[in-house]
Parts: C-alpha cells; structure tokens; sequence
C-alpha cells in the first residue's frame, strides 16, 4: 500500500512539473509577443516624431524652395559670360 501511495505522488509531482513547463513555455511566448507588439509600436511612434519634426523643423528645405533654389542655378549658368575659342586658344599644348 505504501508504494501505491509513493507512485500516486511521484506521478502528481511529475504532472505538476509538467504543467508548470507548459505554463512557462506559455508565458515565454505570450512575453515575445507582447516584446515585439512594444517595439512595434515605439518604432511607429518614434518615425512620426522624426517625420514630424522633419516637416516643421528650420533645416527641412520644402520643395518649392528647392524649385526655387533650382530655377536661380539655371538662371545663374544662363547668364554666365562663356570664353570665345580663339584658333589660337585651341593650339594650347597644354589642353
């Protein structure tokens, strides 16, 4: 009777130690998930706050200042004297 009694509890203790692994291993994933959802989501947050502060920053140039910029470089090189070849301009040895 005794070792009836023995292997009861040694088939309860393996059972509890059991259930407490799948418990744990359950947990485990739950955590990963729950980990990666939290990074996720300050990832999301965190671009908005970069893009945002991109937009409305002083070093963000919009893109009609860019057209503009682009339109007054063109405008410069228009404008800009070019040297007249000469026929003895083109007989430079160093060219």
């Amino acid at each position: 009777m005794k070792s009836f009694r023995s292997s009861i509890a040694a088939f309860a203790l393996i059972a509890l130690a059991a259930a407490s692994s799948a418990v744990a291993i359950g947990f485990g994933y739950v955590a990963a998930g729950a980990r990666a959802v939290y990074r996720v989501a300050c990832d999301l947050v965190s671009g908005g706050l970069k893009l945002a502060a991109r937009i409305d920053g002083a070093g963000f140039a919009r893109p009609a200042v860019l057209l503009t910029q682009a339109r007054a470089f063109v405008l410069r090189l228009a404008k800009r004297e070019r040297p007249h070849l000469t026929p003895g301009w083109r007989m430079c040895p160093s060219i």
